[in-house]
């Protein structure tokens, strides 16, 4: 029976192999395969080897994703890092186990792993061992006991039944030669995975209980033993203990509970008068050299046999055969005073080999003494004659270096490149680079500088003036010297945030800009609305919407602007105002009357009417026409879009691979969310820090968590971005980091959303979170695309949505929606001016001279 099921069972894995098309090279080959003595002589061996069962394990499981139930299946393990699950179908009384065939159904690959599979072991989902039945074995050929009756008797373990601990779905783990993984069943989805060793490879792995607790028990050919908790997979102890000096060692250790161990030091061992001694089948058994022990003659034995280079490394064929210990005493006592002589004069050899390895090592160690000071004195004149390289090759770039473009906070960026020239991808150190701003008509210059390491070999220095200047000097100094064209000059004058100095002409201002020539987003929201007229919807809006929400009417005249603001939130019209009084200051805007939407929520639905009104939000929707800017957030603290490209966190390999989420309890799928989390707490940290809508579901929801720093986040690998009242504002920042974002299917959008492409620039989960444990695991599976998303991500919140481009967009949609009236703004009855701030501590004088529009 055993032969059938090893048949099915690589038919079914031959089947897996051709259906899902693996291939795989001769190098993943040599590090999967599975033939270890590590000697030349097999060397040979290990190019041609094919792929084995290594391993495999009955139990009640779930044979598919579907099944409700567990049933009895087969897990087996290749030498190439396959598993597979099979299930079975045994005859349900055992009178019929004998006559009835054990039928198999079709299965598949489960997992792989890096190397040789050793070891598969279950879980309940408490974590507790789930033993599966078993019989205890009878002699056949012992004496009859007519008292008794002799049938097979099931013996469980608890919990009472394997099938009652694993209803609702367990656990497996799998152990191969260099790597650990947790399966939840019967999702089959990947918990845990643990990479074991890289220099070595474990040679026997066992799931054993330790002092009350599960743990998974490894032993190293590099002589280390390790142990593992499960399920979590996390290092609990790595010892240097009993280096691999025989393979008789790697074929007889085994773990047991309770932290033991035991192996077989020589091919007998005696123990309470009793024998055990390998035999080769199916030939004929060879009694030689049991005859010395028990026959009384003095015959030498072949030690050859059992401690020589020819045994070594290969797969016994042997079984144990018992040999009662009180025939023959006398002669087993004759045989082994003359071994334990033979041992000593070994011993001896190898203390003798000992010291000259003791003496050899020494001279290694001083030799490794003297190439290391050889090696710091290298380093310290590779770093000078760097230096001088980075000096002449560094990269420095961007809108801060040219004297017209004016914003809160002007910036640049500077790429460190080694000798040969290419870009560094990691961080020189965060104090490398430093930048001084001078000018020739100020001794002091009231500018405040930071230099932030964006990790990633690059720099993003930021600068904000308090003055306006004649000209700037920005110097870029590494080891106080300068750099690349650096000092760069910015012939003045150069105009601080404060000034109130609009560009006349709007081409020139956009061209110094680098603005685009459009946004499609822009134009998408226009098209609905061929023509606006501003005094209708100046009549109109108000009727419609002025009584119940939060409105404020601007008009923009002569680059000055004034308001009205409707509703009892108006608030939020610091932001606009803000926004507004800093373009006036930078470009002259054309006249236009417009309504801007201070809610949360767009208020022009998707209908069939004339009755459409422009309105400006900060969100869209698909079920609503309002015309998208972007979010006052991204507007009003840009500097922040800077600050986390400088706090992302640890490197992507060391963050922590659980999805993350933090925020206060303003959308149901958010209530979800936090519960998915308590169900999944190895996959999702999702938590509440404030109830506002759900307060009354506190009890179920809560606790509340403390506020975490934003810049915490990037500690981990997956970010997730849920809906709030609306979109989600959070999501520039969020793809700013050095995370991929989750980011959920929505129905509302922000300025940037149509741009942004699902598996490129995030992963994209369902709107009810219906998949988001199916896309983590992805994620943890598919680590380097995953990454690849995410810098994606960073790159495009990086070039699309910094300062400039916030700018750039609010004009080209106050420019193209003015094209579309076809009357005059006014300023209307009840309007205030909004004012430009007074600076009397820094007065600015415009030196700007009136070039004519021509377009």
């Amino acid at each position: 029976m055993l032969q059938q099921l090893h048949g099915v069972s690589m038919y079914s894995h031959d089947e897996h192999h051709t259906s899902a098309n693996y291939c795989w090279s001769d190098r993943e080959s040599r590090e999967n395969s599975f033939s270890r003595s590590r000697s030349s002589s097999v060397s040979s061996i290990d190019r041609d080897t094919k792929e084995a069962v290594t391993t495999l394990q009955f139990g009640e499981s779930f044979g598919r994703k579907s099944d409700a139930q567990p049933a009895p299946c087969l897990w087996v393990g290749t030498s190439l890092g396959v598993v597979l699950l099979l299930p079975l179908s045994l005859p349900t009384e055992e009178e019929e186990r004998m006559e009835e065939p054990v039928t198999m159904g079709p299965g598949g690959s489960v997992l792989m792993l890096k190397g040789s599979v050793l070891r598969i072991a279950f879980l309940d989902l408490a974590g507790a061992i789930v033993l599966g039945p078993h019989e205890v074995w009878r002699d056949p050929n012992g004496p009859e006991d007519p008292d008794r009756l002799r049938r097979r008797k099931l013996i469980n373990f608890s919990p009472a039944s394997s099938q009652d601990g694993c209803a609702d779905g367990h656990l497996t783990v799998v152990c191969s030669e260099r790597q650990a993984k947790v399966l939840l069943m019967p999702s089959q989805s990947c918990l845990f995975v643990h990479n074991i060793t890289e220099s070595s490879f474990v040679l026997r792995a066992d799931v054993v209980s330790v002092c009350n607790s599960v743990c998974l028990a490894c032993f190293c050919a590099n002589g280390h033993v390790m142990t593992l908790s499960l399920p979590s997979l996390r290092p609990l102890m790595d010892v240097n203990y009993l280096p691999l000096t025989d393979m008789r060692i790697a074929r007889t250790f085994c773990f047991t509970n309770g932290g033991q161990a035991l192996y077989l030091s020589s091919p007998t061992e005696e123990m309470l008068g009793e024998l055990f001694t390998p035999i080769e089948t199916p030939e004929v058994q060879n009694r030689s050299f049991l005859k010395v022990f028990f026959g009384g003659n003095s015959q030498n034995f072949d030690r050859e046999e059992l401690f020589g280079e020819a045994a070594a490394g290969k797969a016994s064929r042997s079984l144990a055969q018992h040999i009662p210990g009180q025939v023959g005493m006398e002669g087993m006592k004759v045989a082994a005073s003359g071994v334990v002589g033979d041992l000593a004069r070994a011993r001896i050899a190898l203390d003798e080999r000992g010291q000259r390895l003791g003496e050899l090592e020494e001279r290694t160690a001083l030799m490794m003494n003297s190439a290391d000071t050889f090696s710091k004195h290298a380093h310290e004149l590779m770093l000078k004659c760097k230096d001088k390289k980075w000096a002449a090759n560094t990269l420095v770039w961007g809108p801060g270096l040219e004297a017209d473009v004016v914003l809160p906070a002007r910036f640049f960026f500077i790429q460190a490149v080694d000798g040969s020239g290419r870009n560094l991808t990691t961080s020189p150190g965060e104090k490398t680079f430093e930048v001084k701003i001078t000018s020739t008509t100020e001794q002091f210059a009231r500018i405040w500088i930071q230099v932030l390491d964006r990790q990633d070999g690059s720099f993003l220095a930021r600068y904000r003036m308090y003055s306006s200047y004649t000209d700037l000097h920005i110097h870029v100094l590494l080891e106080g010297e300068n750099v690349a064209k650096s000092p760069f000059i910015l012939p003045g004058p150069v105009y601080h945030e404060g000034c109130d100095c609009p560009q006349a002409s709007g081409p020139v201002w956009e061209s110094s800009m680098r603005c685009p020539a459009s946004f499609p987003q822009i134009e998408r929201d226009l098209a609905v609305y061929p023509r606006v007229d501003p005094e209708r919807n100046a009549r109109e809006i108000l009727q419609r919407f002025g009584q119940r929400q939060s409105l404020c009417h601007y008009t923009v005249k002569d680059n000055k602007v004034y308001i009205k603001t409707m509703g009892e939130h108006v608030g939020f019209r610091i932001f606009m105002d803000a926004l507004l009084l800093s373009l006036t200051r930078k470009v002259r805007v054309p006249d236009v009357e417009f309504f801007v939407n201070l809610g949360d929520w767009p208020l022009e639905k998707r209908q069939l009417s004339d009755r459409l009104h422009p309105i400006f939000s900060w969100c869209g929707s698909n079920q609503t026409w309002d015309i998208v800017m972007p979010t006052y957030d991204l507007t009003e603290v840009s500097l922040d879009m800077m600050s986390v490209q400088s706090n992302t966190g640890r490197p992507w390999a060391d963050k922590n691979f659980t999805a993350f989420w933090r925020g206060r309890d303003s959308r149901k799928e958010r209530l979800e969310l936090v519960k998915l989390s308590r169900a999944h707490p190895d996959m999702v940290d999702a938590a509440f820090t404030n109830f506002f809508f759900f307060k009354h579901d506190e009890d179920l929801y809560g606790p509340l968590v403390k506020h975490v720093s934003f810049f915490d986040f990037f500690k981990y690998k997956y970010q997730i971005n849920v809906d709030g009242t609306v979109a989600a504002y959070r999501l520039p920042y969020l793809l700013a980091g050095d995370s991929v974002v989750l980011k959920q299917d929505s129905g509302y959008y922000e300025h940037f959303y149509n741009e942004l492409k699902p598996w490129t620039h995030y992963i994209p989960v369902r709107a009810d979170l219906g998949d988001l444990l199916e896309k983590i695991q992805w994620a943890r599976d598919n680590d380097e695309e995953a990454r690849k998303i995410g810098v994606a991500g960073q790159q495009f919140a990086r070039n699309q949505l910094m300062g400039e481009s916030i700018f750039c967009y609010y004009y080209k949609l106050f420019e193209k929606y003015a094209e579309l009236q076809v009357s005059e703004p006014t300023v209307r009855s009840g309007m205030t001016l909004v004012e430009q701030p007074n600076d009397d501590l820094f007065p600015c004088s415009c030196q700007r001279t009136t070039v004519k529009d021509e377009l």
